[in-house]
């Protein structure tokens, strides 16, 4: 068989590509090479993405965390006005470890929640429902809540105002907010009564440890300070697991200047907490 060949208008159009190719090539050889292999600058191509609030949003906290351990903030960079968000996004701090099962006095276990199910002329067994009604059984309803992800607790701002009393969300004034995606590092700042607070919040990048740095005039006066809580832990679960009107155990730090009352300082010992079977530190 003879091989077959292109037709003169097919040869003159390859011909053209061919001679187009190599024009390109040469335009490209012509340019600087800073042009021809000018490097991205990721940082800035990252940067340009950053989250900036300017006052809250209340469907949209911002969040700093390291893929095991995340820590949601609000617009003071620490969970100090959760009740300024919507309850469908509640301020919490998880870790992949941070599970809790409620008490089990009747001893309930999976194989109870197995049913006898046919399946192609033999018998199988799995935790099958019949209908919705076998949900509210207390083997099913027990086995379906646990374990479960907890909030592992509430840091915020120890905030007072003058007279003492503490803070309102009210009184702050020039809030804003901005989450470094490049750093992962979220700067909030914000006004007391005409006095600066600069909060910045981060996760460390292998350790689940939340790294708080707090500048203002507040803390030599002792009106600024850290205040650790533990909640309980909600029956309902969801959207909020933290039971905050049951707190397990408080902890709160502030410098002590000198002549005033302030805030109880953390102690040496690492803080634990222990809500049923599940402890940490």
């Amino acid at each position: 068989m003879r091989p077959r060949t292109l037709k003169s208008g097919a040869r003159s159009q390859a011909l053209s590509l061919v001679v187009l190719a190599a024009a390109l090539v040469g335009l490209i050889g012509e340019l600087p090479l800073a042009t021809q292999a000018q490097a991205i600058d990721r940082r800035a191509l990252v940067s340009r993405h950053n989250v900036t609030f300017r006052k809250i949003d209340p469907t949209s906290p911002a969040m700093v965390g390291n893929g095991n351990f995340a820590f949601t903030a609000d617009i003071t960079g620490l969970q100090t006005f959760p009740e300024q968000y919507s309850p469908l996004v509640p301020l919490l701090t998880e870790a992949q470890w941070g599970w809790h099962s409620f008490p089990n006095p009747s001893h309930f276990n999976y194989a109870d929640s197995l049913v006898s199910v046919p399946v192609h002329g033999s018998t199988q067994y799995y935790p099958w429902l019949h209908d919705w009604s076998d949900a509210e059984k207390p083997v099913i309803k027990w086995l379906r809540e646990n374990p479960h992800r907890i909030s592992l607790g509430r840091l915020s701002l120890y905030l007072a105002a003058r007279d003492g009393k503490p803070a309102l969300y009210s009184q702050l004034a020039a809030t804003r907010q901005t989450l470094d995606l490049w750093s992962g590092r979220l700067q909030s700042r914000f006004e007391l009564e005409g006095e600066t607070v600069e909060v910045q919040t981060s996760v460390h990048p292998d350790l689940d440890m939340l790294i708080v740095t707090l500048r203002s005039p507040l803390l030599t006066a002792g009106r600024l300070g850290l205040s650790l809580k533990f909640p309980g832990v909600a029956s309902t679960l969801n959207p909020d697991p933290a039971d905050r009107a049951r707190n397990t155990a408080r902890v709160s730090a502030s410098r002590r200047p000198s002549g005033r009352a302030s805030p109880p300082s953390i102690p040496a010992a690492k803080p634990g907490r222990r809500q049923d079977l599940t402890k940490y530190y």
